[in-house]
């Protein structure tokens, strides 16, 4: 009986780690979504198809917001692409140029990456020139990519984006 028990309890256990696992992740949002919240939100928002470049001959349609305010400087941009493939590239280059430019500008920026399964976020924090700071966040899930990024990294500066972030549910 005591070895039945034990053999229970190990299974609701399992059943409840896995099934919390499974509530926690991340969903896409649409582009629809993404327009209606930064509008609520005051943003000015801009529709967009875009094409981009896969291999040297081949580009994929993808389509797009833009959101954006003046005051304090920040920009939002929304991509849904063809596959997690095409997102991917794009977060991993975003990330290596980047990183050429805080190399070749000496920045203070540091750049973060999380990743787990179709989930990847970067965060890019500090100064970005003699002129101006940076806090940017590239989020990817499965085909979509969020970017946001506003001119300066002091705690509004990061509570603003962080605060977008999280009503987009990413």
């Amino acid at each position: 009986m005591k070895k039945f028990l034990k053999a229970m309890v190990l299974v609701l256990a399992f059943t409840l780690v896995f099934s919390l696992a499974g509530c926690s992740a991340k969903k896409p949002i649409t582009v629809d979504e993404f327009e209606d919240i930064m509008k609520d939100e005051k943003f000015n928002t801009y529709r967009m198809e875009h094409e981009y470049l896969v291999d040297d001959n081949e580009y994929h349609n993808g389509e797009g917001c833009q959101a954006n305010i003046s005051d304090p400087e920040s920009f939002i941009n929304f991509n849904v692409y063809a596959s997690e493939e095409d997102a991917k590239d794009f977060s991993k280059k975003s990330v290596e140029l980047m990183k050429k430019f805080i190399k070749d500008e000496e920045s203070g920026a540091k750049i973060t990456t999380k990743s787990s399964g179709d989930y990847e976020k970067i965060t890019i924090k500090g100064e970005l020139s003699d002129e101006s700071d940076i806090y940017r966040v590239i989020i990817r899930i499965e085909n979509t990519v969020l970017d946001a990024t506003i001119l300066g990294d002091s705690k509004s500066d990061v509570k603003l984006i962080d605060g977008i972030v999280k009503k987009l549910g990413y």
